[in-house]
């Protein structure tokens, strides 16, 4: 699996952690493999891996929530923007993790991790770091904890102490708040740079914002195969909108 992954340059997703967030406690979901969450209705699968979404979106806050991310119940209604800010960052002590492996410039492991910023503004923010989730579980889950065997979150976890540790612990560590720097770093396509690419979960030409909104359609279709719905309709039509070379190019068929 290693080498297929270094012949063909690729970037996978190696797992997700949940603390204090979807409204569990912790959850630590291996992806390297493969897999399939079993469990009864509503108690937080779809809303586990529909975190993944936040990971792949350059965003900031959660204004506008449904036409950056098009989280929506069953019958497809869309949360509101507080809904869906609260939902995932109801805490100070709340992340979403997300370890990758990145084979672009050799086997290089990172983690990036998303927080609870400003309530105000429902927006929320992210670190890098190139330690495994391995390396920083310690700073969010106290195995010790409690008397039932499974543990425990850590007594204070908050921000403040995560980034301390990985100031001091990772030469590479980053904080980005900015959609602008954010999508540098997690579309950057400098093949042959370690460093650009160390933190890089899709590589795209350029981060225009016709690049970046056809990307932005394909995350929202691959969680919403459901044809009778506009997703489908929407990535198609901004897929071909980027390949147009000249503002006269016409679209010939129907999208719909």
């Amino acid at each position: 699996m290693d080498n297929h992954a270094v012949d063909n340059l690729l970037i996978s997703i190696s797992r997700l952690v949940v603390v204090d967030s979807a409204g569990v406690a912790i959850a630590e979901i291996d992806l390297r493999e493969g897999g399939i969450l079993i469990g009864g209705g509503n108690i937080g699968k779809t809303s586990l891996l529909n975190a993944i979404r936040l990971f792949l979106l350059p965003e900031e806050n959660f204004k506008n929530s449904s036409k950056k991310f098009g989280f929506s119940d069953k019958e497809g209604k869309f949360f509101s923007d507080g809904e869906s800010y609260e939902h995932y960052f109801p805490s100070n002590s709340s992340f979403l993790i997300l370890e990758c492996d990145n084979y672009l410039g050799g086997r290089l492991p990172h983690c990036q991790i998303l927080y609870r910023g400003n309530a105000d503004k429902l927006d929320y923010r992210r670190m890098f770091t190139s330690l495994r989730y391995e390396q920083i579980r310690h700073l969010f889950w106290d195995a010790s904890s409690g008397q039932d065997g499974i543990g425990g979150r850590v007594d204070g976890l908050s921000p403040t102490k995560v980034q301390e540790f990985l100031k001091r612990e990772d030469k590479y560590f980053k904080t980005l708040i900015r959609s602008s720097a954010i999508k540098e770093v997690i579309y950057a396509n400098q093949l042959l740079d370690v460093d650009a690419m160390r933190f890089c979960l899709f590589p795209l030409s350029t981060t225009d914002d016709a690049n970046v909104d056809a990307f932005r359609a394909l995350v929202r279709l691959l969680f919403d195969m459901n044809t009778g719905s506009d997703t489908v309709r929407v990535a198609v039509a901004n897929i071909i909108e980027t390949q147009k070379k000249e503002r006269k190019d016409e679209l010939n068929f129907d999208i719909d």
